[in-house]
């Protein structure tokens, strides 16, 4: 596997670089993933937590499970349908120049700087965000993931 480019993108171009790379990965490695995090405890009793998917070069949502079929306040389906522009969209405005500048770069950095060879799944990353519901209000989120690696270069496919 090739390891990332030391220079670090924002999420905006690094959708755009990963979205004409090779996205094969073993369907079995993306189920085993989600299977761990649907298997783990909610980090706080009594919240409800979505598991999915995001296949990056795609740039949708995949879902294995839900709670009460909504994400943030919206129906799953409307984010099956909209992906990530949708809730990108939907994402308060400076947390999502924050996460595209700041957040997201900096998980790129963790992959390309390590002193090994990127691993699959070697890393949980977490941070809270806000969102609109479908009513217009803001919704507290917090989000825990694990990113798939494409094996030609080190990026996160999924």
């Amino acid at each position: 596997m090739k390891i990332i480019k030391k220079k670090i993108l924002d999420y905006n171009g690094f959708l755009q670089q990963v979205a004409y790379a090779n996205g094969e990965v073993d369907e079995l490695i993306v189920n085993d993933v989600l299977k761990q995090f649907s298997y783990s405890p909610n980090i706080v009793s009594g919240i409800s937590s979505p598991i999915f998917a995001i296949d990056y070069t795609k740039r949708k949502y995949l879902f294995c499970g839900d709670a009460g079929n909504q994400f943030a306040g919206c129906r799953i389906e409307d984010v099956l349908d909209g992906g990530l522009e949708m809730t990108a969209q939907k994402s308060h405005p400076e947390f999502h120049k924050i996460f595209c500048n700041k957040i997201f770069p900096h998980i790129l950095d963790i992959y390309a700087n390590n002193d090994k060879e990127p691993q699959q799944n070697s890393y949980t990353v977490s941070f809270n965000h806000r969102m609109k519901d479908m009513f217009g209000k803001w919704k507290d989120i917090l989000q825990c993931g694990t990113y798939i690696l494409s094996k030609e270069t080190g990026l996160p496919i999924y």
